[in-house]
């Protein structure tokens, strides 16, 4: 500390532009005269002739009794004005710490005969600096404070008291107020270069770490009370599905608890807000955590150069997997070729059956796929959306068609219609957003390896991924139930869990024989004329089959679930107690509804054929009659 406080009192002799300082710079060059006129004449016995040739000379005893003259015979700011010069002789002396006690006296003296003097409180201040009496300087300079807040040496001695303290960046702002005050600016560029010189290249680390933690702090709290939210919505919505009504019709199977929706609707937005706003200080993190790393290697003296880079490395994938994640573009693609429904119109007045009764628009496009998909989605801008005016879009698989028949169908339909009328599909486009940043900065973290626990990247994105998952799923349960309640109050309960049984059981099947199929045909290099005719040589047992429905309808469905297990799902909606009459359409297919069940089921193959070949490579052969295995 002693080699701060010399370096900045060192200079002190041009900061401090004071007028007893430059008294006796002026008495330097008469000295001859003053020193001569001690021994003769009427100036002999003046004491301030004495006082100035005993300064000139370094008499320090001459000064001091030259001093108790001046002060009988002076006004106190006169005699004050004498002490400060005497006080800064004696401090600019080599004498160690028993000079700078008198010198800090003989500041205080003058303090004492003339409190007004701003010259004898900087002089007491920097006696007080150079004795490194810590607590009498801050008295000082609060007291500076308060008398002469806008001279610049009371913001150049808080410059020295913060430089002596270590505070280097207070310093510099202390320093760069007293040059605006009036500090010349050839003594600021001298101090500005002496304050960068002295300062350590971690100064100002601590605070940063303070501050840095303060912040995330902060964005803990407000993620544990975005967890906290989620969770309480998702007991909210549990009990308010529980509680349903026995009775309700058409007309009044409205969504259950509108504060409920909207209070998900705010927490999601909230949610995707907070994600977008994390992701800067997630970098500086990132950035805080390499840097970290790196200077504490530097620091032990032992450099690993591979270790070192690696960290580094790790680093900068982790800023571009971030930076990366914001720019996702995703084409809006077809989900599978469209169906024209004029050429099925049975498919397409069940359709708009099923939209009269629920009370909403019917789809306005029909997209097939190979697989059990069956959901509704709305096509077309936010605007477009908020109006009402978008496409209306139904994905229909092919597989979930057989063994399914026209009235669980329409139950099904009625479900998917719910969710039209509860603004289901309309927005969500900034949770979509979320979810597949989220996908992009997770692959990009995996291909760089920086995918690891130590990395704040990769344990925000697990973190936050667990808690947005249980936010929007919660929404998403909570949607399922309201629509299944349009299915129930439309076709009845029974209908309803028949169509949603069918579904799972459809779903399982499907994916057993598309392995064993698919699976046996591009090894064995056959062909596929019709896919779901082909019959495979291995296949899952009904046994397994059987035991993966069940397991399927009868899971317990956990925070994390996107929709409600089956069997809750069946509960809630026999408890509506509607009546569910059996209806004609119970004994029809619903391939019935569909001109050329062949024609489409060969689409079907072919875009299958089409998902191997960009997958895989493997172009599936195609003859017109493919023999059955037994």
């Amino acid at each position: 500390m002693m080699k701060r406080i010399e370096l900045f009192s060192a200079i002190l002799g041009v900061l401090l532009f004071v007028p007893a300082l430059a008294h006796a710079q002026d008495a330097t060059p008469g000295a001859s005269r003053v020193v001569g006129a001690m021994s003769s004449g009427p100036e002999a016995t003046d004491p301030t002739a004495l006082f100035e040739a005993a300064q000139v000379a370094g008499d320090r005893q001459g000064m001091l009794t030259a001093l108790t003259a001046i002060e009988a015979q002076a006004t106190p700011d006169i005699a004050a004005t004498y002490y400060v010069s005497a006080a800064s002789t004696v401090l600019a002396q080599e004498g160690g710490p028993r000079l700078r006690r008198e010198a800090r006296d003989l500041a205080e003296r003058a303090v004492g005969l003339d409190g007004s003097n701003l010259d004898a409180y900087f002089m007491r201040l920097d006696a007080e600096l150079y004795m490194e009496d810590a607590a009498a300087a801050r008295a000082t300079l609060r007291h500076l404070d308060d008398i002469a807040p806008n001279h610049p040496q009371t913001a150049f001695f808080h410059t020295i008291a913060l430089a002596n303290a270590g505070d280097w960046e207070e310093a510099r702002v202390a320093l760069d107020r007293a040059h605006d005050l009036g500090l010349p600016d050839d003594v600021y560029q001298g101090v500005s270069a002496e304050l960068e010189a002295a300062t350590p290249w971690h100064s100002g680390l601590g605070a940063h770490v303070i501050t840095g933690s303060k912040v995330v702090a902060v964005w803990l709290l407000i993620f544990g009370a975005l967890l906290l939210l989620g969770v309480l919505l998702s007991r909210a919505t549990l009990t308010a599905s529980r509680s349903m009504p026995t009775s309700v019709s058409v007309a009044d199977a409205a969504p259950l608890s509108a504060g409920l929706r909207r209070a998900y609707a705010v927490v999601l937005w909230m949610s995707c807000g907070f994600y977008y706003l994390s992701l800067p200080l997630v970098v500086i993190l990132v950035l805080a955590v390499a840097a970290g790393l790196i200077g504490g290697i530097f620091m032990i003296g032992y450099i690993p150069v591979k270790l070192v880079a690696l960290i580094g490395i790790a680093a900068l994938v982790s800023v571009y997997a971030v930076g990366k994640s914001l720019f996702v573009r995703v084409k809006d693609e077809d989900p599978g070729p469209e169906l024209d429904l004029s050429e099925h119109p049975e498919l397409s007045r069940v359709l708009g059956e099923v939209a009269d009764k629920v009370g909403t628009e019917k789809v306005h496009h029909v997209y097939l796929t190979p697989g059990t998909e069956l959901a509704v989605f709305e096509r077309g801008g936010v605007g477009q959306q908020l109006r009402g005016s978008a496409d209306r879009c139904l994905i229909l698989g092919a597989a979930v068609l057989e063994g399914m028949d026209q009235q669980a169908f329409k139950a099904i339909i009625a479900h998917e219609y719910g969710h039209f009328v509860n603004r289901d599909t309309a927005g969500g486009g900034f949770a979509l957003a979320v979810r597949r940043s989220l996908y992009k900065m997770a692959v990009g973290l995996a291909e760089g390896g920086a995918a690891a626990w130590y990395n704040p990247a990769w344990l925000f994105l697990l973190a936050f991924e667990r808690v947005f998952v249980r936010i929007s799923h919660g929404a998403s349960r909570l949607q399922e139930v309201l629509a299944d309640r349009w299915a129930a109050v439309s076709y009845g309960a029974r209908a309803f869990e028949r169509g949603l049984r069918h579904v799972v059981t459809a779903g399982i099947r499907f994916d057993a024989h598309a392995n064993s199929t698919l699976n046996e045909v591009i090894d064995g290099q056959r062909a596929l004329s019709n896919f779901y005719h082909y019959q495979p040589e291995e296949n899952a047992s009904p046994e397994d089959i059987d035991q993966a429905i069940r397991e399927q309808l009868d899971r317990e469905a956990s925070v994390y679930d996107s929709h409600p297990a089956p069997t809750e799902r069946f509960q809630l909606v026999h408890a509506l107690e509607m009546q569910d009459p059996k209806a004609p359409e119970e004994e029809l297919s619903v391939w019935d509804l569909f001109a050329d069940r062949g024609a489409i089921e060969e689409m079907m193959t072919e875009e299958i054929r089409r998902n191997v070949l960009q997958s895989t490579g493997f172009l599936i052969p195609q003859e017109q009659d493919d023999p059955p295995h037994a």
